[in-house]
């Protein structure tokens, strides 16, 4: 892509603030001091049990059974291809019951509720909402949607995060790198989607790969990312986003899905680490982690 002109510059600066402002793309942080599993199921929910459970807003069957169809797909994946077996709930709720639930998040934003028992929120209806709306201001409208649902899949990545990568030992706020955690859900999410659904994966790489102006952002190194994580603005932590998407595509072309069975097999987590530590690590299982995260300045 080449480089945007002044007015290109200021048109996009504002749509992702006005898109951003509105949600804090792919944060799949929630701290709640509840149990979202049965504030849910306390909803007037229809259900659908197979190899996951479903709760989902009456009327939108077709639409649960579309995305448990995907995810069951995964499940599956990363159970031949890693031996993972994984265990979460997901939640296709109205904007009414999503209201209802009081989510962190807007409706049409998918979210997870960070601990166990895992569960998945994703938006019955993505014909309206702040989301959509404004990622159709750079997506074509049908783009659109789908991106909502690759958002949703990251979401799903962040369970494997916890259950294959740290093997259930952590979960938020107690994981140990931010940026880390971040990656991995994205290399899940983008390992699935190249093998199974590429059309998906097509998206996400288009995304992450626009042009973005940097220059007046504040944070833009992995110990920024880790040390203002709360603090960072919406455009600002999309960026970071796009980053770590921009990455996991170079390793997963190098590597595929030896990369995630390398650091489960040769991190430990038993001992306190630095940024600089994990990465002179993740540059011994595929080189390019150090060069990479110099150039984030």
């Amino acid at each position: 892509m080449g480089c945007l002109s002044l007015n290109e510059k200021i048109k996009t600066k504002f749509m992702f603030i006005k898109l951003f402002l509105l949600i804090l793309i792919w944060v799949s942080v929630a701290i709640y001091p509840q149990d979202e599993l049965t504030v849910v199921r306390s909803l007037n929910v229809d259900s659908l049990t197979s190899e996951i459970i479903v709760y989902f807003t009456p009327g939108y069957k077709q639409r649960a059974e579309y995305l448990a169809g995907i995810l069951i797909e995964a499940n599956h994946f990363f159970r031949d291809s890693l031996g993972v077996e994984n265990d979460y709930h997901l939640a296709v709720l109205d904007e009414t019951q999503w209201n209802e639930l009081n989510s962190p998040y807007p409706y049409g934003m998918p979210w997870n509720n960070a601990f166990r028992p895992y569960v998945v929120f994703m938006p019955a209806d993505t014909s309206h909402g702040a989301v959509v709306d404004d990622l159709s201001n750079f997506l074509e409208r049908n783009d659109a949607n789908k991106f909502v649902d690759n958002i949703g899949f990251h979401e799903v990545g962040h369970t494997y995060v916890c259950e294959y990568i740290y093997n259930g030992r952590f979960s938020d706020p107690e994981i140990p790198f931010r940026w880390f955690d971040e990656l991995m859900a994205n290399y899940f999410c983008y390992a699935f989607l190249r093998s199974v659904h590429p059309d998906m994966a097509d998206l996400l790489y288009d995304v992450a790969f626009r042009t973005y102006d940097t220059a007046e952002f504040n944070y833009t190194t992995l110990q920024q990312f880790e040390d203002h994580y709360f603090e960072i603005p919406p455009p600002n932590f999309h960026w970071y986003q796009t980053t770590f998407i921009k990455r996991v595509i170079e390793v997963y072309n190098e590597s595929g899905l030896n990369f995630i069975r390398e650091v489960k097999e040769k991190i430990s987590w038993d001992k306190e680490q630095t940024t600089e530590e994990l990465l002179f690590e993740l540059e011994e299982i595929t080189p390019g982690f150090l060069k990479w995260a110099a150039q984030l300045k």
